[in-house]
C-alpha cells in the first residue's frame, strides 16, 4: 500500500511543479514524498527497499539490492518533469 501512496504523491507532484526548468526542485520532490533522493547528472532519483519480503529462488535468498525496490527517477524536460521508474508490489498489495 505505501508504493501505491507513493504513486499519488509523486503524480501530484508532478502535477504541481511541472513546468519548463532545467534544474529540478528536488526540495520539493523529497517534501512530497518523504524520501530523501540522489542528485547525478541533473536526474534525481529516489528508491524504497522492500526489506519486508522473503523471496527465495532455488534455496537462495533474493535481496532487496538484487531488484526487490521501487525506485522513481526524475528528469527535466522542455515541458515540464519526465517520471519513470520500478515498483514492487506483493499480491496483497494489489
Amino acid at each position: 500500500m505505501r508504493h501505491c501512496l507513493l504513486l499519488i504523491a509523486i503524480a501530484s507532484a508532478i502535477n504541481g511543479y511541472a513546468q519548463h526548468t532545467d534544474i529540478l526542485d528536488t526540495t520539493a520532490i523529497q517534501k512530497i514524498t518523504g524520501i530523501k533522493g540522489v542528485s547525478n547528472h541533473g536526474e534525481y532519483k529516489i528508491t524504497v527497499p522492500q526489506n519486508d519480503l522473503n523471496v527465495m529462488v532455488d534455496s537462495f535468498r533474493i535481496i532487496p539490492a538484487m531488484g526487490l525496490g521501487t525506485w522513481v527517477g526524475f528528469t527535466p524536460t522542455a515541458k515540464g518533469v519526465m517520471v519513470m521508474g520500478d515498483i514492487v508490489l506483493t499480491e496483497n498489495d494489489l
